[in-house]
């Protein structure tokens, strides 16, 4: 799957495992938004960009996406005093070093090769104590967006000649890839939209329970921006999409 499909499932996955558990305050929508965008995301580190021949940007175009809206979250828990950050702020030295680990596993996972380390259980555990360290409170939404990245890419064609391997470095067969559906193919839309879909639903359900405009102002600049940022990141991957069928004939 491409890499805003993958984040319209981790936002849309999170907000319901935050619904489920009763969590519906300005704060939990967020934090879920904001957490299941970046678990979603985070596997496809190992996505490069082919900036030869036929260029492909969907490695880092979602990437920058999701990082808009950790920036607008920030935002929003400063301005409006949600008190995320100062969560943070009662263990600096704990979530410095969460951070720090974080972008180093970011930068192994960068380096090695497409749905090997990255997209591994191990990878999971470790990034998601990185969380941890920095907001227990983002972890389950975060790896809800994680596990649901594994699951898409598991339902798709082999990459390299191999599927998933969840215990890699353990490599067991060729991995998981049962083969449904194939990246920026049909799959990969009903996937997408299927995941903006959740997050509109879930969005309005959070708008019911709010009792002021103080309360649904930010959720409305969050759903606007996810939905405006990532049609611009699916509109421009498809289009390279095209562009590389037609190279190879397929149009």
């Amino acid at each position: 799957m491409m890499g805003y499909a993958h984040s319209a499932a981790g936002i849309s996955g999170s907000l319901a495992l935050a619904a489920y558990l009763g969590y519906v305050s300005p704060e939990a929508y967020l934090l879920a938004a904001v957490a299941g965008a970046l678990g979603g995301i985070a596997p496809d580190i190992d996505v490069k960009d082919q900036e030869e021949g036929a260029e492909v940007t969907d490695g880092s175009r979602p990437r920058l996406a999701v990082i808009g809206l950790i920036a607008i979250g920030l935002i929003e828990d400063r301005a409006l005093n949600y008190g995320i950050l100062a969560t943070v702020t009662q263990t600096p030295r704990t979530a410095l070093f969460g951070l720090i680990i974080f972008v180093i596993l970011l930068l192994v996972g960068h380096c090695t090769a497409h749905r090997t380390f990255a997209h591994s259980l191990l990878f999971a555990v470790l990034t998601a104590g990185c969380i941890f360290a920095i907001c227990p409170s983002m972890v389950a939404y975060y790896l809800v967006g994680f596990l649901l990245h594994l699951i898409l890419d598991m339902l798709n064609n082999e990459y390299n000649h191999h599927g998933i391997w969840l215990l890699y470095p353990i490599k067991s067969g060729d991995g998981i890839a049962l083969g449904l559906c194939r990246a920026g193919r049909t799959g990969n839309k009903v996937f997408y939209f299927i995941g903006i879909g959740m997050f509109i639903a879930f969005s309005a359900l959070y708008i019911t329970k709010f009792n002021s405009i103080n309360d649904t102002v930010p959720l409305f600049v969050i759903l606007a921006y996810v939905l405006v940022s990532f049609h611009f990141v699916r509109t421009q991957s498809e289009s390279e999409q095209r562009h590389i069928m037609h190279i190879n004939g397929e149009l």
